[in-house]
């Protein structure tokens, strides 16, 4: 059936399309909104999480990182002290006293490993691996310099250096879940 329109001819077809004209706008309207509502509870989902991660674990994390670093050089600094005032001592006796010393940094490092790393390792696992790796390479460098006898001013002060390097790192990768 052909309907006459302003003197043309037009299909039948034309009018139907007329006739769901209306119908699109609200289709259009309902899709627009529900896709709003989908990408809105996802980033709000990420901003509760983003929110959880500096309030639970960066926090409280940063003020332990710091003391850890800061602790890390006065061990370092004392155990130089305490080991170059006692080569004198017999061999057996010197490696007691240095084994004493390197425990009482792994202490140290054990006790940021369980109130910081753990928690954000359970997480995020690549944050923590690398994390766990930063602080191995610390003990290492403390545990390698003593052994060396490295306990000179300018080789504190070069391991006071390395850990300044290394909590730069650590706190640069602590802050990678917050990178967009």
């Amino acid at each position: 059936m052909v309907f006459l329109c302003c003197c043309q001819t037009v299909p039948e077809s034309s009018s139907r399309l007329k006739d769901l004209l209306p119908l699109v706008s609200p289709i259009i309207v309902i899709i627009l909104f529900i896709i709003d509502r989908v990408i809105g509870f996802r980033l709000r989902r990420k901003e509760v999480e983003r929110n959880w991660y500096l309030k639970v674990l960066i926090e409280p994390g940063v003020s332990k990182i710091s003391d850890f670093y800061k602790k890390s050089v006065e061990f370092y600094t004392a155990s130089a002290n305490t080991l170059g005032a006692s080569s004198a001592l017999p061999h057996a006796n010197y490696n007691v006293l240095k084994a004493q010393e390197f425990s009482k940094f792994q202490s140290l490092k054990r006790e940021l490993e369980a109130e910081v790393i753990f928690p954000i390792q359970m997480r995020y696992p690549v944050v923590g691996q690398k994390l766990t790796e930063l602080l191995l390479d610390i003990e290492d460098t403390f545990t390698s310099s003593l052994d060396r006898e490295e306990f000179s001013e300018d080789k504190i002060k070069d391991f006071q250096i390395y850990t300044a390097t290394n909590r730069a790192e650590l706190l640069n990768c602590l802050y990678f879940p917050l990178k967009p």
